[in-house]
């Protein structure tokens, strides 16, 4: 996981250990939120079957960390394509690594800020009593969008 439970709990404010479930299920989600915007937060191995024969392999996923096999490629880990000079066979499979090795500074306080947001609405209840970590839904904050902007990539329909 990107963020441990002690650094969210230290954000939030929150001192002793009679929430934790409660606060991991909150790091949990925010990171889940962050992720399904942006990609991975943490490094995810994955393969691909290339379809026809080509030096070049465009990838189904950008930010690429690493590619195990086959060796040798070169990479544009930004855009996800690969390309190797003796060529991929049809048929060959790719492995390869995605995600984020070290998650950005902006990505990091993006969940931090993901996490206050949600642990602060399970707090509320009527007339301002506590009704424990109910996630009905929720909106992703404005300074949260605007962290996580220059991750979000295009996408196919």
């Amino acid at each position: 996981m990107a963020i441990d439970l002690e650094d969210f709990k230290a954000h939030i404010g929150l001192t002793s250990s009679d929430q934790n479930g409660a606060a991991q299920g909150i790091l949990d989600a925010a990171n889940a939120a962050i992720a399904n915007r942006v990609g991975p937060l943490s490094p995810e191995a994955a393969t691909y079957t290339v379809a026809s024969a080509s030096t070049t392999v465009v990838l189904p996923h950008t930010r690429i960390v690493a590619v195990s096999d086959p060796a040798g490629c070169t990479v544009n880990a930004d855009a996800g394509v690969i390309t190797l000079a003796a060529g991929f066979a049809a048929g060959q499979v790719i492995s390869y690594t995605h995600g984020f090795s070290t998650l950005p500074h902006d990505l990091r306080l993006a969940v931090l800020e993901m996490g206050r947001h949600l642990y602060a609405n399970s707090q509320r209840g009527p007339f301002g009593k506590s009704q424990g970590a109910t996630l009905a839904g929720y909106a992703v904050p404005s300074a949260v969008t605007e962290l996580i902007d220059p991750y979000v990539g295009l996408g196919f329909a």
